[in-house]
């Protein structure tokens, strides 16, 4: 037989940097990424029921699980949103991230070391640019501290701005601030340390003016602030005008500028400012301080508390908190006390509490923001303040949005609304009931106006959700009508269907053939194409083309591992193959063995009785698999026959006459299905 790889080339030919893990090694990791344990370690409460466990899906919302993980099959399926596949395919979904990023990160759980072979050249240049810009970034955040340190002009511009905000030289090492030269110099100092144009453009630290033709340093004249990711690479830069600036030109430079998003480099709205320098103590606390700017966070990290970090350049987002919940689950939101910084706090506060985490908030007094507010007070006083002074969001919301109109009704009215929409988004009963409880309290307001309105907005919200859930099926609707006009109808749609469910199910299994006389043992899928391949047309054996993938699969190779066709490189193979695994699980066909081996192990014959045992079970398994398929394949022999039976019938009424030579074949298919009814 010949060895069959059932992740040729890998799941995601699209991702060309997988050809670089090499196949025993994916075979390992995905061998030991427990479908189960994956999903479990993202926060997601699995619940056994029969042979499957369910849960509300992690990847959209609902309230009735329809989020589907088969511990037996490795793999997960939500019925609701489509999303399907194995543990990998579940990273990949999470986090956002590449195929081979998603086995890198499984294989560092389950410390599985990850070698690499050798690129082809069409992956080598993809990689050779991401790694250019990753280098260049590492490059110009030392060039722009070199700057700072020994330019006489960066001294006295940079660092000058840095002393001023009162950072030390070890926060300034630390967070690897630095200064870009108030000329274009970018181009020359970047070739001459080995990099491209194209490098230099594309990494966004230089530009060219597509007018002039003029080429320009992005952060001329700025100080630089580096964003480093989770791992410590730098992957973007900040750059903040400096005060020496007229107010007019700092309107026309804008305050800060940032580096352009790269799709799998840096992405604003999933990065956090300092959370590389952040996350062994947000672990270690237990919490992590949310803040709003690049300074918020070095002059909280510089007070000692190093567990503080800031959304990029962006409001705070739903992949910025999942990425918080890998360390703790409990949120401290610090932003400024103006109506923007009080604004960004509450849909902090939204995001993290739809998802279950429990959020404290926190005004400064004085209307002073984060920077201010640390370069004045000791960890312990900033702690002690949180402690006191942090606010649930129901007393939030009642302080800043009633403050100085405490007596004003249509205040009052706003507010508690506020309140009760954040209430709307919490995840579970208890929640609720102990947030309902809060407001009553703050607002001094009885149980049933507060639970009336609540439901008005639950019921509200419902509403709008089953009228785009309606109008979707609409459209969907509208578009399989479009699409069914143009392609045909599939007359054996169930039985093909059947078809490859039992091909799906039971790829790389085996059964023993008589032939003239000696058994020998073949795939049962070579034997499921054996006995249909006279029903071939055309050198189609099933009419859906989707379908006729599995078939060709088979032709073209042995299929000797039951992962190949959920694990296969084809998207279409892959999501048909999943859905056809979990469909009805309970009523799976697969081989269930009850019996039990009772000898005991002092038993004199105990090893000649379990070997006897051993092989009835697989004498029954095979059995089992035996009855499957030849089920199978009478059910779409049947299928076959009686649709050539309504054939004749209508050629018989339409071309009377051809009626005797219609009525033969008439007769003829009317005794095969006979026999395929009786004998099988």
């Amino acid at each position: 037989m010949r060895k069959n790889s059932y992740l040729c080339n890998s799941i995601c030919t699209k991702d060309r940097d997988v050809a670089r893990i090499d196949q025993n090694t994916i075979d390992r990791i995905i061998d030991a990424a427990r479908i189960e344990d994956v999903v479990r370690s993202y926060g997601v409460e699995l619940q056994k029921a029969g042979t499957v466990l369910k849960a509300c899906c992690p990847f959209h919302e609902e309230k009735t699980p329809s989020f589907v993980v088969s511990p037996a099959k490795g793999i997960f399926k939500c019925f609701g949103c489509g999303k399907g596949g194995h543990a990998v395919k579940f990273v990949m979904e999470k986090e956002q991230c590449s195929y081979p990023d998603a086995l890198r990160r499984l294989a560092k759980r389950y410390n599985i070391e990850v070698p690499e072979r050798e690129m082809t050249p069409e992956e080598k240049r993809a990689e050779m640019e991401r790694q250019n810009i990753l280098e260049i970034n590492e490059w110009y955040a030392k060039f722009c501290a070199e700057t700072m340190t020994n330019d006489p002009n960066g001294r006295a511009v940079g660092m000058s701005f840095f002393r001023e905000r009162r950072f030390t030289d070890e926060s300034m090492r630390v967070f690897r601030l630095g200064y870009a030269m108030d000329r274009n110099v970018v181009f020359e100092a970047a070739k001459a340390a080995g990099f491209m144009d194209d490098v230099i453009i594309k990494s966004g630290i230089g530009g060219v003016n597509e007018e002039s033709g003029r080429r320009f340093d992005r952060f001329k004249g700025r100080v630089i602030f580096p964003i480093v990711n989770i791992t410590g690479k730098v992957v973007a830069f900040g750059g903040r005008v400096l005060n020496n600036l007229s107010e007019e030109e700092k309107k026309r430079t804008g305050k800060y500028v940032n580096s352009p998003e790269i799709l799998g480099i840096y992405e604003k709205n999933r990065e956090l400012y300092g959370l590389f320098q952040a996350k062994s103590d947000i672990q270690r606390k237990d919490s992590c301080i949310l803040v709003e700017g690049y300074a918020d966070v070095i002059s909280m990290h510089q007070a000692g508390m190093r567990n503080t970090v800031a959304a990029c350049g962006t409001a705070f987002t739903e992949r910025q908190m999942e990425t918080v919940r890998r360390f703790t689950n409990n949120l401290i939101v610090m932003d400024d006390g103006d109506s923007a910084g009080i604004a960004a706090a509450q849909k902090a506060a939204n995001i993290a509490l739809k998802a279950g985490m429990s959020v404290k908030m926190v005004l400064l007094p004085d209307g002073q923001d984060p920077d201010d507010f640390a370069k004045s007070h000791s960890a312990e006083l900033i702690e002690a303040y949180i402690e006191e002074k942090g606010m649930n969001f129901v007393e939030f919301k009642k302080k800043v949005l009633t403050e100085g109109k405490e007596d004003d009704p249509d205040t009052i009215n706003t507010a508690l609304g506020s309140v009760i929409e954040t209430i709307a988004l919490l995840p579970n009963a208890i929640s609720r009931e102990v947030y309902i409880k809060e407001a009553m309290k703050r607002f001094e307001m009885p149980r049933e106006a507060i639970v009336e309105r609540l439901n008005s907005m639950a019921m509200s919200e419902q509403q709008q959700k089953e009228k785009e859930e309606r109008n979707k099926r609409l459209r969907e609707e509208d578009e399989r009508r479009a699409e069914e006009a143009n392609r045909p109808t599939y007359k054996f749609a169930i039985q093909e269907r059947e078809i490859v469910q039992f091909i799906v199910r039971h790829c790389g299994e085996s059964i023993e053939v008589e032939n003239e006389g000696t058994k020998e043992r073949y795939y049962v899928t070579d034997v499921l194409l054996a006995s249909l391949e006279d029903l071939e047309e055309e050198g189609r054996l099933l009419q859906n083309p989707m379908y006729e993938k599995f078939i060709n699969c088979i032709k073209q190779e042995e299929i000797t591992d039951d992962r190949y066709f959920t694990f296969n490189e084809d998207d279409d193979i892959r999501k048909i193959a999943t859905s056809l695994l979990l469909d009805k699980e309970v009523a799976s066909k697969r081989f269930d063995n009850d019996m039990k081996f009772t000898t005991p192990e002092d038993d004199p014959q105990y090893e000649r009785k379990k070997q006897e045992f051993e092989a009835r079970v697989q004498q029954e398994k095979e059995l089992k698999l035996r009855t499957d398929l030849e089920t199978v394949v009478k059910e779409y022999r049947l299928a076959v026959i009686r649709g050539k039976i309504a054939e004749t019938k209508q050629a018989i009424k339409e071309r009377p006459r051809e009626m005797l030579e219609q009525m033969r074949k008439l007769k003829e298919y009317m005794e095969q299905e006979q026999m395929l009814q009786y004998n099988g």
